[in-house]
């Protein structure tokens, strides 16, 4: 039966997890978890700036889900792990604001691994993150590296999608403030 799995759409399978029996639904979850884990392991990851951090969040974020949508269907899983996800990074930052946020490594999209100029742009970005404020951050994180329209931004966020615009575009207009100097550096090579 986990051979067949691939083949269901997210919504497939989040009702065959809610209704089936434990053995059917270790299997339905292994596949959905297989499907989203490394989304949402970034999405921490850009968020917290620590792998280990980023790894609990995101395991945490699995066992939620996986104990709700035994109880009820969930349709959009990929959203509600996401929402999910962000709630427990919110609860992170609240618990830990002492915590000195490093980058420790940046997970690059499969379109960007080939461009070397994009890589280290995106490594470059990746060591700014920790500079703008967690609203900011979160914003940009979700635009551009989970690539997701405004409208499921707002949905995520709970925001209205201007409110999330203007986050992007002062994460971006801080972004610029903060590379200019390394970008001036860089042309005068």
């Amino acid at each position: 039966m986990r051979a067949l799995l691939h083949t269901y759409s997210e919504s497939e399978l989040t009702k065959l997890l809610c209704e089936g029996e434990d053995t059917l639904a270790k299997s339905v979850f292994a596949e959905l978890y297989d499907r989203f884990e490394r989304r949402i392991y970034a999405y921490c990851l850009r968020v917290t700036g620590c792998r280990d951090d980023a790894g609990d969040i995101t395991q945490e974020t699995f066992i939620t889900f996986y104990r709700v949508a035994r109880s009820k269907y969930i349709d959009q899983p990929s959203a509600y792990l996401l929402i999910t996800a962000r709630n427990k990074c919110l609860n992170f930052k609240r618990d830990h604001t002492s915590y000195d946020q490093l980058y420790e490594e940046t997970v690059p999209s499969d379109s960007t691994r080939n461009s070397y100029e994009q890589k280290d742009l995106l490594d470059t970005i990746s060591k700014a993150l920790p500079l703008l404020d967690f609203e900011q951050r979160e914003a940009f994180v979700l635009r551009y590296w989970n690539g997701l329209e405004y409208k499921e931004m707002a949905e995520i966020c709970g925001e209205n999608m201007n409110v999330m615009r203007t986050r992007v575009w002062r994460a971006k207009e801080k972004l610029k403030e903060i590379l200019a100097p390394f970008i001036h550096e860089i042309s005068n090579l």
